[in-house]
């Protein structure tokens, strides 16, 4: 999977390139929640920050290599440490609610990649076989 989400592979990178602005976009947004609303929750923030850096080279270089893509699993995933402030237990809630909202986002556009290169790999295929 790592493959196809890097951007290496030649029939997936802009589905790769799309994948990337997505967490990208997502994981600064989920930064932001965290930040406003459990600024002391720092490994929660370093994770997403990781992964939100990784996902800004990816896409300005347009490919990420092996440690970026070990910093945006845990987006992909939706693994992230507990958040630790003395939040009441209504925030807690609703800011975990957003953030995995924003993080379900990004596995749906990492399931979205992978589904494109197989159907069109699935194409080229097709092609082939009945060019043979």
């Amino acid at each position: 999977m790592a493959h196809l989400l890097s951007g290496a592979c030649l029939g997936n990178r802009e589905q790769a390139r799309w994948f990337l602005r997505v967490a990208r976009a997502q994981t600064g947004t989920a930064i932001s929640k965290v930040a406003q609303a459990a600024p002391d929750s720092k490994d929660t923030l370093k994770t997403l920050r990781k992964a939100h850096v990784a996902a800004l080279k990816g896409s300005r270089y347009r490919v990420l290599d092996e440690d970026g893509y070990d910093a945006l699993a845990p987006a992909v995933g939706g693994v992230l440490p507990a958040l630790v402030d003395d939040l009441s237990e209504k925030s807690r809630r609703d800011l975990g609610a957003g953030v995995t909202r924003n993080l379900q986002v990004v596995a749906e556009a990492a399931t979205g990649a992978v589904q494109r290169w197989i159907q069109l790999n699935d194409e080229a295929t097709g092609v082939a076989e009945e060019e043979g």
